[in-house]
């Protein structure tokens, strides 16, 4: 029926994660959790917290946000989701 897709945040220990996660539901009215996948030939997104997100067609668009370095510049990266890749890109 359909999904929301959520990526990064902290852990319990406040590092800044990488992951991507999608709640469906289903039909029969249940809701599960299901890890994003992604391909592993690729670099994975910096992980990261307090950032935008948005979903433009199949893309999601990850911006801004922190990391666990202070004041580390953290650029925009697109995540394919018919495709299962991650992609970096410039950033004025």
């Amino acid at each position: 029926m359909g999904m929301i897709v959520v990526f990064g945040g902290r852990s319990g220990d406040q590092v800044a994660m990488n992951d991507a996660w999608g709640l469906r539901r289903h039909r029969s009215g249940a809701w599960d959790w299901v890890k994003a996948p992604y391909k592993p030939d690729r670099d994975p997104p910096v992980g990261r917290y307090q950032h935008s997100s948005a979903f433009i067609g199949s893309s999601m668009i990850i911006l801004g946000g922190r990391t666990n370095n202070v004041g580390e510049n953290v650029g925009m990266e697109i995540y394919d989701t018919e495709t299962s890749e991650w992609y970096k890109t410039s950033t004025v």
